[in-house]
């Protein structure tokens, strides 16, 4: 069974209350015989509070969102998501954990969910252009309408999707080097949509399928 739950971002192994909550839920799921996922935000305003550098979600129309990351900030990544597996995936036979599940609702930033057109900030499209061995100087306000009338739309999105998915990668990697056996997954799959396809591309692998749930699940 899934369970929403709090788990500091600065000090997840000091974090106390949290970790014995979901170590009684572990007991309980234990006694009778189910498995316990706790599931943690990733951008609620703890994680939020965490955002550091200059690299912030950037619309279609240029507007960039202060308090909303930019999908493909790894550093945001490892701080607010693999710390605290990496802390949880630790502790997990002691706790009663089968998995380790994350809610990509934006609870704590300007949006809700990643828009399905992309990220336009300064990083993702310089990077962008760098990957294709293209020059371009256009202001964010223009970059979308750029990159649709010069027919290079679906490649971006793939980049970014490919992006999403390196970064889920490593996450993965490195979690299961330290518990191999856990279940891993995420909350909200949108099919065609450049973040959420690019995430069960990287937090799956062959015989260990990323695990994606339905908010009817909760």
């Amino acid at each position: 069974f899934l369970l929403k739950t709090g788990l500091s971002v600065e000090n997840p192994d000091g974090d106390e209350e949290n970790l014995d909550r979901m170590r009684g839920f572990g007991r309980r799921a234990k006694k009778f015989g189910l498995k316990f996922l706790p599931v943690l935000n990733f951008a609620s305003s703890e994680e939020v509070a965490a955002l550091k550098g200059e690299r912030r979600f950037t619309d279609r129309n240029g507007r960039r969102h202060e308090r909303t990351p930019c999908p493909l900030d790894e550093g945001y990544w490892r701080t607010v998501i693999l710390r605290r597996f990496l802390a949880l995936a630790r502790r997990a036979d002691e706790l009663g954990i089968a998995g380790l599940i994350f809610d990509p609702e934006m609870y704590g930033a300007d949006i809700g969910i990643y828009p399905a057109d992309g990220c336009w900030c300064e990083s993702c499209f310089s990077e962008f252009l760098k990957a294709k061995g293209l020059e371009a100087n256009v202001p964010p306000r223009g970059r979308f309408k750029w990159a649709t009338s010069k027919g290079l739309l679906d490649d971006y999105l793939a980049w970014q999707r490919e992006r999403v998915a390196e970064i889920a990668r490593r996450i993965r990697e490195e979690v299961h080097k330290v518990n191999p056996r856990l279940i891993l997954g995420f909350l909200h799959y949108i099919p065609g949509h450049f973040f959420f396809d690019g995430l069960v591309q990287g937090l799956g692998a062959p015989g260990r399928p990323v695990t994606v749930w339905s908010e009817l699940t909760y």
